[in-house]
């Protein structure tokens, strides 16, 4: 054997003389099966292989078949510090550990490197409080959930997240392939957003039949239900129904930015019956008569003056009773819901007046036989007083007792029941003149020559008799034929054509004297001295002394 050895520039040799040995091994059997063939996935730890040997063996671990140098010598396992992807061959060569005898074949055993499937395909969840979630999912196969982001054992359950409380969670998944290789995790964030509050709402009452207008409240995004869960909610307002008595409940949520909705309000309109509409009656009245305010049976009345809008008044209208024609009056009672009934009409008629009736005035004298008073005119009413009283159907009949004026007053009244305005009847008593002067008595002697009588006074009327008879303005002259006493009566007639008491004349007629003598007297006879006798009726013989007149014989 030679031996080199250099030093810096200098090269030493030697030779050696080496007498060989007895190299001859004993057969060396290949290295048993231990580990088998391995399988990791990339990113595990590389799995350590093994092979079994004899007692005082050993195993050196090749990269080939044969030959080569050694990889690893004196274990009987081995692990590599990296590998390829894909099936990689290691191979056990036992060796005598005294004798340094190897086996005459090497032992294969190989690691095979699985590729790592990809991170599963995953998107964050949002929900809402209180939402029924759904189990979470992700794409891949063989799916194994996780709570943390490392270590932890995976569940091929996927997990339900509590919506309970607000925030965020995180969860875990991988998925692995056939050859066991587990991805990497995915992380999926479950949000769990808050609610917002119920939208603050009020009730709402309508009166039957009213009108009534989309509901309302306060929030955002508003979504209406007919119940109070489940449904689909519609994002416009409903308009309640007014036409039957009762109550609706509607109910109404908010959904804030985060697309959560919140719990539901509850509305509740309620619609109260209308009342009956008030009981009236229409009203006549006559032009000019003094109305009373309208009146009508029902309470909380108000009072309109057209059949539709308008503003009501508590106050009940007094009609004007100025013009003749017809006005509607409406009215409305209200109950204790606040809900106003329909409204009643009243119609009010203003009749027109008649005329009043056409009349004279009348005189009378005093003590006069008076007749019941008249007037042209239908149903007339007679009056003592110009306004006021009451009127009687029958005419009055005035008094001609005292001398004077007085007022009766008379109207009519139309089928519409109206009466008129009353017509004034003056009715003037005047007074007698008194009865005229006069002489009585008036004597005559019979056969006097009479002169008409006479009186003082105007206007006068002669009568025969003491009452009645027909008066004669010719003043009567007295007849003297016949001796007796004769009445004749006279009254006088003032301006006013009253005619006075009557006067009494009495007109006497006195017979004449009866004469006798005892002879004739004769031319011889003194007739200063002549005496005769006087037969008298009646009466005083006041002279006696006369004239014989001389007859010429």
């Amino acid at each position: 054997i030679v031996i080199t050895v250099t030093n810096g520039s200098t090269t030493c040799a030697n030779t050696l003389s080496v007498t060989a040995p007895d190299c001859s091994c004993p057969v060396v059997a290949a290295p048993g099966v231990a580990s088998g063939d391995l399988a990791y996935c990339v990113g595990d730890t590389i799995p350590t292989i093994s092979v079994g040997v004899n007692s005082g063996e050993t195993v050196d671990w090749y990269s080939i078949a044969s030959g080569g140098t050694a990889i690893s010598t004196g274990s009987l396992s081995y692990q590599p510090a990296s590998l390829g992807s894909g099936v990689t061959t290691f191979y056990a060569q036992a060796r005598n550990i005294t004798t340094g005898c190897t086996s005459s074949t090497r032992r294969a055993v190989s690691i095979t490197q699985y590729a790592v499937p990809a991170a599963p395909t995953v998107s964050a969840i949002a929900y809402c409080q209180n939402d029924t979630a759904s189990a979470l999912s992700a794409s891949g196969t063989n799916l194994l959930w996780y709570t943390a982001a490392t270590g932890g054992a995976g569940s091929t359950t996927a997990p339900t997240p509590s919506t309970a409380t607000v925030g965020t969670t995180s969860y875990y998944v991988s998925q692995t392939n056939a050859n066991g290789c587990e991805s990497p995790r995915s992380e999926i964030e479950v949000t769990i957003n808050a609610l917002p509050t119920a939208p603050t709402v009020s009730d709402v009452a309508y009166c039957q039949n009213d009108t009534a207008s989309a509901l309302s409240a306060s929030g955002t995004n508003l979504l209406w239900y007919a119940v109070a869960s489940g449904g689909t909610g519609n994002a416009t307002a409903p308009t309640p129904s007014t036409v039957t008595v009762g109550t609706t409940s509607y109910h109404v949520t908010q959904t804030n930015a985060n697309g959560c909705e919140g719990p539901r309000s509850e509305i509740v309109v309620t619609v109260y019956p209308q009342p009956t509409a008030p009981t009236v009656s229409d009203l006549a009245y006559c032009q000019d008569d003094t109305a009373s305010a309208l009146s009508a049976s029902g309470t909380n009345l108000l009072w309109y003056t057209v059949a539709t809008g308008g503003t009501g008044s508590t106050t009940a209208p007094t009609p004007n009773t100025t013009t003749v024609g017809t006005t509607s009056y409406y009215v409305t009672q209200t109950n204790a819901n606040g809900c106003e009934s329909l409204r009643s009409e009243i119609v009010v008629t203003i009749n027109a007046l008649p005329t009043a009736p056409t009349v004279s005035d009348v005189a009378y004298c005093q003590n006069d036989t008076a007749n019941a008073l008249s007037a042209s005119g239908t149903n007339l009413l007679w009056y003592t007083a110009a306004t006021g009283g009451t009127g009687s159907a029958t005419a009055p009949i005035p008094s001609t007792a005292t001398v004077g004026i007085t007022s009766y007053y008379v109207s009519q009244t139309n089928a519409n029941g109206c009466e008129s305005l009353r017509s004034e009847i003056e009715v003037t008593i005047n007074a007698l003149p008194t009865a005229p002067g006069v002489t009585s008595p008036v004597e005559y002697c019979q056969n006097d020559t009479a002169s008409a009588l006479s009186a003082s006074g105007t206007n006068l009327l002669w009568y025969t008799v003491a009452s009645g008879g027909t008066g004669n303005a010719t003043a009567p002259t007295p007849s003297s034929t016949t001796a007796g006493d004769t009445s004749y009566y006279v009254s006088q007639t003032n301006a006013n054509g009253c005619e006075g008491p009557r006067s009494e004349i009495v007109v006497t007629i006195h017979p004449l004297p009866t004469i006798s003598t005892s002879s004739s007297p004769t031319c011889s006879t003194d007739l200063t001295t002549y005496s005769v006798s006087v037969n008298v009726n009646t009466g005083t013989v006041t002279s006696t002394a006369g004239t014989v007149t001389d007859n010429g014989s």
